[in-house]
């Protein structure tokens, strides 16, 4: 069937997915950046999961640094409350979006910052640690969501970056 003019087909649900799986990592990406901490690669290519035992859409890795076991230096706990903020600002990314989160449904990019979050937190206070956490992720997802949707752009078209790939166009990205 060919189209002319303004008529359209709306996307086939595998490009809606990609759009989702590229929003969520470049939200990762974005926020990485903006919490100075190192991406090493991005992809929206499925990927194997060997901690968790299962498959992901997507993932956005980061450089480990430190021994978070054996570091308790104010410096090892602020990075962790950073990365605990890295890994909500994905499904913050698709909230903003979409208006929900779909590919987080088992909640696992929370669960990571509850995670992270926990060393340093005393229990009672976690609650209100990870919501000031969520609202950072948000606020870093809004104020960058110009460079979170032209990543997700590339991120369309070349699937995976490497590190040194978006260190090279960090400007246009990030």
């Amino acid at each position: 069937m060919a189209l002319q003019g303004r008529a359209r087909r709306a996307p086939s649900p595998l490009v809606r997915d990609a759009r989702l799986i590229a929003l969520h990592e470049a939200g990762h990406a974005v926020a990485a950046h903006a919490l100075g901490l190192v991406v090493t690669r991005v992809t929206i290519e499925p990927t194997y999961d060997t901690f968790y035992q299962k498959w992901r859409l997507g993932v956005t890795e980061i450089e480990v640094i430190g021994d978070l076991t054996r570091d308790f230096s104010f410096a090892m706990r602020d990075r962790l409350h950073r990365e605990a903020i890295f890994s909500l600002a994905g499904p913050a990314a698709e909230r903003r979006a979409f208006g929900q989160v779909a590919l987080d449904a088992d909640d696992t990019d929370e669960e990571v910052a509850r995670w992270l979050l926990s060393r340093d937190t005393p229990t009672r206070d976690r609650p209100e640690v990870l919501r000031a956490a969520k609202e950072s992720a948000a606020t870093l997802v809004i104020e960058r969501e110009s460079a979170i949707a032209r990543l997700a752009a590339v991120l369309m078209l070349h699937r995976t970056l490497t590190g040194a790939q978006l260190c090279k166009r960090r400007r246009a990205y990030l």
